[in-house]
């Protein structure tokens, strides 16, 4: 392409997520830095991940731009629930806009499906064009077998390409197997009952590869790399290795030292059955998913003591990895998440829980890992390893309170990720536990969840019964913290129902109890606080929302979670937008939308994207304010949010009234109009009609 001037690009720019000196890269920070350096920006660093991301979409959309990201995985989830979602937020809003429009051309190579591109609402198909390179054509299985010297002639060639499949995997593997000495015919090669999806003709010659190779080192390493679901060290491998040997798992490599090892990965790989070694990595072990899943489905089957054994083992290596007991980084959290999902596949799932998980990682009531790291989906996966069935079923051996813990902490992060329908079975599970343990601090706390689970569904009704439960176990349980929160979880709730009188009674009871069991912090705050101000704003009362927002940072302490200081900074930007200070209320809007994109609860980030998108607006921003409308959109449409639904409609048709177009104002009025009717939205009242006199004038 470089010779015929790249075909017409404009700029040409391509990346490889390997070069970072590791294929386990947990962020794209270096790409978009020097991305945007290509493009000219002097200050790459500056600004979030989001702004950055938006701002490198927006220098690639101004030219023909060829962009080639080769090796994405290690940027893309491993986990069951969003498995291949782009996992670093600016490289997504890069990846993101450009499927919505782009000049140019993004080529992605990836192992994995882009999580993004599959989603039930993506909403441009036409624009994204995914190859499937695991099947080849017959005449490339052809050449690749003639390549290979595989014997015979064109037509038997041919011949073995449709006999497997046309799977790449599957050919080459039969390339390595037909030049093995010793190995039989392709007709020795046995037949699998094992449906094509799951890789039906690859799993046939990894078994006549196990018949040829018999019972020793090589088998042993292949079943141990089936311990695991993606690359694994060689360190992790000795620990493994270590004695005393696993019996069925270990025998002939621990006997055998380093050389069998040795022996083992250079024979695995010339089969093809393990990845060549990395030169940015070379103590790291690889191997196709297929291998491992094959290896690894065969090891808890037939060997389920060694399986057991193994995970055990792991287990108790990784608790052992940070230097510290309580890892303070994500990245350095990450060898304690791994000790979890082994431990349970270890069936020591007591230890898992109140050694690592509670002890460790959350830090009991601390909540540090979704807290002060918004680790939403690490947590929600370290969290599964607990189900036999998700979201349902907590695996046996567990007490009945931890059972209780694990579902409504399901729960809980299902709901900050957005997937609010299948958040309500795990917390409805839950309440109904603990009120039969008549354990009523929690069960105050899980009653609350659901009460601002059914509200951002807008299932108002539902939201205040839950509501006044919460205040009910709240004061059965006689803590003082539980009863004022859930006080403010029925005021939000009649707020939104349009009750605002008993909305403020409840608050100001609320406050009554935070002044006399806290006098030093006479004020509501943290949650409660962002609630009450709510309140203030709709009722006209934009500086003491203000004064009160000054408060809380004034009261900043370290323990603060990160969803508390994006509230903050939204109430600050809310009350300076309703002063007219938009200067003020550019700055803290930003923070704001940031902050509460670091906490990693969906369901605070599109309140934010709402009043910027207000804010842009106002400044006659349409682009920023449709941008930031968009994404309120599809947060809302995917998660089933129909408060958030409605704002947006609400917001929209403000924006099209802005822009002369009363038409596309109608549409999204009476949209709202009936989402405020069917979810009993009626704080939204007074907004509908406002917007139906201004369309009368129009």
């Amino acid at each position: 392409m470089a010779e015929d001037n790249y075909r017409g690009a404009e700029a040409v720019y391509a990346w490889s997520f390997y070069s970072q000196g590791t294929d386990k890269a947990s962020s794209a920070d270096q790409f978009v830095n020097d991305a945007l350096g290509f493009f000219g920006v002097k200050d790459p660093a500056k600004g979030s991940p989001w702004d950055r991301g938006d701002r490198l979409a927006d220098l690639v959309q101004a030219h023909r731009t060829l962009l080639l990201l080769d090796g994405m995985e290690p940027l893309q989830s491993g986990h069951d629930f969003d498995h291949g979602a782009i996992k670093d937020p600016a490289l997504k809003v890069l990846v993101e806009r450009l499927a919505e429009r782009n000049p140019g051309l993004c080529v992605i190579s990836t192992r994995e499906n882009v999580h993004e591109f599959r989603e039930r609402d993506f909403e441009f198909r036409d624009a994204v064009q995914e190859v499937d390179l695991e099947k080849v054509s017959t005449l490339a299985g052809r050449a690749l077998l003639r390549a290979a010297d595989v014997p015979g002639t064109d037509d038997e060639r041919e011949a073995l390409v449709k006999n497997f499949g046309h799977h790449a995997l599957a050919l080459n593997l039969l390339a390595a197997y037909r030049k093995w000495p010793g190995a039989g015919n392709v007709s020795d090669i046995p037949e699998l009952d094992i449906p094509e999806a799951k890789g039906e003709h690859a799993r046939r010659v990894m078994a006549a590869f196990e018949t040829l190779f018999g019972e020793g080192p090589e088998l042993d390493l292949l079943r141990i790399l089936g311990l695991f679901d993606g690359p694994v060290e060689e360190t992790v491998i000795e620990a493994l290795l270590a004695r005393p040997r696993i019996k069925g798992l270990t025998d002939h490599l621990t006997r055998g030292g380093a050389r069998a090892f040795g022996d083992a990965q250079a024979t695995l790989r010339r089969a093809k059955l393990l990845a060549g070694e990395s030169h940015h990595d070379p103590l790291r072990l690889d191997s196709h998913p297929l291998v491992r899943e094959h290896f690894g489905e065969q090891l808890e089957t037939e060997r389920p003591e060694a399986w057991r054994a193994g995970h055990e083992r792991l287990f108790e290596h990784y608790k052992g990895v940070p230097k510290e007991n309580q890892p303070s980084t994500l990245e350095d959290l990450a060898p304690l998440y791994a000790a979890v999902a082994h431990g349970c596949a270890a069936g020591r799932y007591q230890q898992a829980l109140d050694e690592v998980y509670w002890a460790r990682i959350q830090r009991g009531n601390e909540a540090y890992s979704i807290n002060r790291l918004g680790a939403f989906g690490s947590d929600l996966a370290a969290v599964s390893s607990f189900f036999e069935t998700p979201w349902s079923k907590v695996a046996g051996g567990l007490s009945e309170g931890d059972q209780a813990f694990l579902l409504g902490a399901a729960g809980f992060r299902l709901r900050a990720l957005g997937r609010l329908r299948q958040a309500a079975e795990p917390m409805e599970a839950a309440l109904e536990e603990l009120i039969s343990q008549k354990n009523w601090l929690s069960a105050a706390a899980n009653a609350g969840n659901l009460s601002e689970l059914q509200l951002t569904r807008g299932e108002v009704a539902a939201a205040l019964e839950y509501a006044r439960q919460a205040v009910e176990y709240a004061d059965r349980s006689e803590d003082w913290g539980q009863r004022i929160s859930k006080r403010t979880t029925q005021a939000d709730a009649e707020h939104q129902s349009g009750r605002l009188e008993a909305a403020e009674k409840l608050f100001r009871e609320a406050e009554r109890l935070q002044q006399e069991n806290q006098p030093e912090y006479p004020l509501l705050y943290s949650l409660p606080g962002f609630r009450y101000c709510d309140l203030l704003l709709a009722q006209g009362q934009p500086a003491e929302a203000q004064r009160r927002g000054k408060k809380f940072f004034e009261w900043r302490v370290p323990g603060d979670t990160l969803l508390d200081i994006g509230l903050d900074h939204l109430t600050l930007g809310r009350a300076a937008l309703a002063l007219g200070d938009l200067p003020e209320a550019a700055k803290r809007l930003d923070e704001a939308v940031n902050g509460l994109r670091a906490s990693g609860e969906q369901i605070w980030v599109t309140r934010g994207l709402l009043t910027r998108a207000e804010l842009h607006r106002r400044q006659d921003h349409f682009d920023r304010a449709r941008r930031d409308l968009h994404e309120v959109e599809k947060i809302a449409r995917r998660g089933g949010m129909r408060l958030h639904l409605t704002d947006f409609h609400l917001e929209s048709a403000r924006l099209a009234l802005a822009e002369s177009d009363p038409a596309a104002a109608r549409e999204h009025l009476e949209k709202a109009r009936q989402l405020v009717a069917e979810t009993g939205y009626h704080r939204r009242d007074p907004e509908l009609d406002e917007i139906t006199a201004q369309l009368a004038g129009a």
